[in-house]
């Protein structure tokens, strides 16, 4: 939360509720729809949020499956 709420923060100079609206849009891959339009630094940004999100759910799914398999 706080990558993405930073970055649209800095990147696409958005207000700080701006930003913590979109974030958790963009990690839980909802796609409503931006708050604002973004910029291509944006969209690369956003991209960014997009894989490390996911990538972290995956690997947080594996640890507790692999921990619950052990049990």
């Amino acid at each position: 939360m706080a990558y993405g709420v930073a970055g649209h923060m800095l990147i696409e100079g958005w207000s700080f509720a701006d930003a913590l609206y979109m974030t958790p849009l963009v990690l839980s891959t909802v796609g409503f729809r931006e708050v604002r339009p973004l910029d291509a630094g944006g969209r690369a940004f956003t991209a960014s949020l997009i894989i490390v999100g996911v990538a972290l759910v995956l690997v947080t799914v594996t640890v507790v499956a692999t921990w619950v398999a052990e049990e």
